[in-house]
């Protein structure tokens, strides 16, 4: 396994939401991609697990992890491992 020294994941308040900080110069700006990724989950209601980022900087990028409910009220967040990709082309 390869992986980029620095980068540090924060647990921020609440269920489901996470702050990845990248170390400075990693990404040229704000501009890159982020592949995200999360384990299944099953048993009954944990159907349709997402994961989803915003606040992108050249310093970090937080990550929302949920379950959505198949109707029109918000994702149900929850704690949940996550693996993530940045590319910068």
């Amino acid at each position: 396994m390869k992986a980029t020294s620095g980068i540090t994941v924060t647990k921020l308040g609440g269920n489901g939401r996470y702050r990845v900080n990248l170390p400075s110069g990693l990404v040229s700006d704000a501009n890159y991609i982020i592949q995200l990724t999360q384990p299944g989950r099953g048993g009954s209601g944990n159907d349709d697990p997402g994961i989803s980022y915003n606040n992108q900087t050249s310093s970090s990028f937080e990550v929302i992890v949920g379950d959505n409910d198949n109707g029109g009220g918000n994702r149900f967040r929850f704690n949940s491992e996550f693996m993530f990709t940045i590319l910068d082309l």
